[in-house]
């Protein structure tokens, strides 16, 4: 999993957490490491702030839908934006999910499993749903 995030801090928070439970994680604090990090690692999965500076989450789910390593991964808008609130751009299919920042790890593990159930690493821990999931375009 790629965790892309301005706050350096707060991704590698994240990142731990996720490593202690098995998963392997990558962190980018800007949208112009994620582009050539996600080539690079080819990952399944990659969590997304959709408001950084410079480029934002947005035009980077666009240039990864768009590549042709990187359009099968699972992208998810991570924000703490509400979903009411979200850009339509995040609800037309170019995010698989969203999810809600701060919110539990166990309701980030439970919508990975939703989204991808055939990694194993999301059954840690039944939470409340602090995500959405996006129909497909």
């Amino acid at each position: 999993m790629v965790i892309v995030d301005d706050n350096a801090e707060a991704a590698d928070a994240l990142a731990a957490a996720l490593q202690f439970f098995g998963v392997h994680t990558r962190v980018a604090c800007c949208g112009q490491d994620i582009c050539e990090m996600a080539r690079a690692w080819n990952s399944a999965v990659v969590l997304l702030d959709i408001e950084m500076p410079h480029l934002g989450g947005v035009v980077v789910a666009n240039w990864l839908r768009g590549d042709q390593t990187c359009r099968h991964a699972i992208v998810v808008a991570c924000t703490s934006m509400h979903v009411l609130d979200l850009p339509a751009s995040v609800q037309n299919g170019l995010f698989d999910g969203y999810y809600k920042k701060p919110s539990g790890l166990d309701d980030l593990c439970e919508m990975l499993q939703f989204l991808c159930p055939v990694h194993q690493h999301w059954t840690l821990i039944a939470g409340t749903r602090s995500f959405q999931r996006f129909a497909g375009p």
